[in-house]
């Protein structure tokens, strides 16, 4: 174990680009491990180096998870979600109720009674009026507008 650790510690980092001992004592401890280069470092290039490594495996994360950013606002009316009793019960309530604070992934919201309530953002989704959302009268419109080509049935001898 001691072998495992001395060679750890030896070892430099991939997101710190040096040596934990380095990191710990401010100095190389001596091991049997051969040293290919001894490079000087700078404890901010350190730190630096460690958070841009630290924010590219996040970018990535989220990347892969497909997060979007909500545009929940103090003021906005939403739909909160409600406990599913049996299969036809819907996701979420009937009335809007209204956003009175956000803080990160927390919003806080207001009932139509006037009971306050914290959801996460996951919870609740926006509620649309009749003339906020996309006009899908126009959107069929402008379907039926385009033409589509025609088929042709080939047929066989």
């Amino acid at each position: 174990m001691r072998k495992f650790l001395t060679a750890y510690r030896t070892t430099p980092h991939s997101s710190t680009g040096v040596s934990p001992a380095k990191l710990l004592f401010n100095r190389e401890i001596r091991s049997k491990i051969p040293e290919l280069t001894k490079n000087e470092y700078i404890d901010s290039e350190a730190r630096d180096r460690d958070a841009e490594m630290k924010q590219r495996r996040t970018d990535y994360a989220d990347e892969r998870r497909g997060t979007q950013e909500n545009s929940l606002a103090p003021g906005d009316q939403v739909l909160v979600k409600q406990w599913k009793e049996n299969k036809l019960s819907t996701t979420f309530e009937d009335a809007p109720y209204e956003v009175t604070n956000k803080y990160g992934n927390e919003v806080t919201v207001t009932s139509p009674e006037g009971v306050n309530y914290k959801r996460n953002v996951t919870e609740v989704k926006k509620y649309l009026k009749a003339g906020d959302g996309p006009d899908l009268n126009k959107a069929r419109e402008t379907v039926s507008q385009v033409e589509l080509p025609k088929q042709r049935f080939q047929s066989y001898p």
